[in-house]
């Protein structure tokens, strides 16, 4: 596993951003990026270097699906892994994600060995 992998966490919540990175830098993960919303995110995205999204479901404006729409239709962004962080514990939202391109979700609040159990089979 790459622990250096250059993350960024898109997360509308502060207090979940900074629980998000403490727990994957608990995790081993060394190379975080945040973004409070999806067009934040995507404008770090067009910058280059992002080699994983952890995304929140419900953010204003521009929420996770419509940032994953986006970056599945962007050729230079589609081949980023796309996980999605989500409160939802029902089937079809998850389903809903990894319909719409997300390789994985993590329902939240995760905990570094969640983080690193799901990352680990992220390539």
């Amino acid at each position: 596993m790459d622990f250096k992998k250059k993350i960024l966490v898109v997360e509308g919540s502060q207090i979940q951003r900074a629980i998000c990175v403490s727990q994957l830098k608990q995790a081993g993960f060394e190379n975080i990026e945040v973004a409070e919303d999806g067009n934040v995110a995507y404008s770090k995205l067009e910058q280059g270097e992002i080699e994983l999204i952890l995304c929140d479901w419900e953010m204003p404006e521009l929420d996770g699906i419509q940032l994953l729409r986006k970056v599945k239709k962007t050729p230079t962004l589609q081949n980023i892994p796309f996980v999605m962080l989500t409160t939802f514990q029902d089937d079809e939202h998850c389903q809903k994600a990894i319909k719409e391109g997300a390789q994985d979700y993590i329902i939240k609040p995760g905990n570094p060995d969640l983080f690193k159990e799901k990352l680990k089979k992220i390539k």
